[in-house]
């Protein structure tokens, strides 16, 4: 079996979820050394200051604010 993984992760910072957020996750990727290369982008429903540096602190190479378009990519 090939141990295939992804080429890019899309994450929702609220995943509706209990103790569970898009950062928690994004920051397990980036941090484990076999997915650590994965480029993962961020989203939200808001660009609140904090939301950003949330999630360029927990990896993320990228944060889109909801709804978006092609031109924002």
């Amino acid at each position: 079996m090939v141990d295939k993984k992804p080429d890019l992760i899309l994450l929702d910072v609220n995943l509706g979820i209990k103790k569970l957020d898009g950062y928690k996750i994004c920051y397990e990727v980036k941090t484990n050394s076999e997915t650590s290369n994965i480029p993962v982008e961020m989203m939200s429903g808001t660009d609140e200051e904090l939301d950003v540096l949330k999630a360029f602190e927990s990896g993320a190479n990228v944060f889109l604010k909801k709804p978006f378009s092609k031109d924002d990519i």
